[in-house]
């Protein structure tokens, strides 16, 4: 039962995702659209002189290689952060090759051998903890994954009309 409503849920996920293309091929809608979601990154506000004085001086007194492990740390844990944060930003179901491919065009540095495997293996993770949707794309053992947000935690905003 759970199979059936699974691939009914897919197809109609699928149905909407072809409409929104169709939607999108217009120019005038394309445009409204842009205009709805600036590209520009809202700016971090200016850090305080005094924790910065701080940190400098405690980050002289630690060796090197104790700064390379907390900075391999923060790699591993930012990893998972910007998985989440892909899948959020994203309207349409990702798989893990989507992921890697849109990280690696934002220049994301991955400290892995082979970052598509990370990038699975965060999204796994994520799924695991319940931060991300995740479903199997067929009934094969080899289907793909695709993620997507989990209700109501999308960034996109929702308009809702009142009648």
């Amino acid at each position: 039962m759970d199979k059936v409503s699974a691939s009914e849920q897919l197809r109609s996920k699928a149905k909407k995702l072809e409409q929104l293309a169709a939607l999108l091929e217009d120019d005038e809608i394309a445009a409204e659209l842009a205009g709805l979601f600036p590209a520009t990154p809202i700016p971090a506000p200016a850090p305080n002189p005094d924790e910065v004085e701080r940190a400098a001086s405690s980050a002289a007194k630690k060796s090197p290689a104790t700064r390379q492990k907390r900075a391999s740390k923060r790699r591993r844990r930012g990893l998972g952060a910007a998985v989440i944060d892909m899948v959020r930003a994203s309207q349409l179901p990702l798989t893990a090759a989507a992921v890697t491919d849109r990280l690696e065009t934002t220049g994301y540095p991955f400290g892995a051998k082979n970052p598509k495997v990370a990038v699975s293996k965060a999204l796994r993770q994520a799924a695991e903890a319940k931060k991300i949707d995740a479903a199997k794309t067929g009934d094969h053992a080899k289907s793909a994954i695709v993620y997507s947000p989990l209700a109501g935690t999308s960034l996109f905003p929702v308009r809702e009309t009142l009648n």
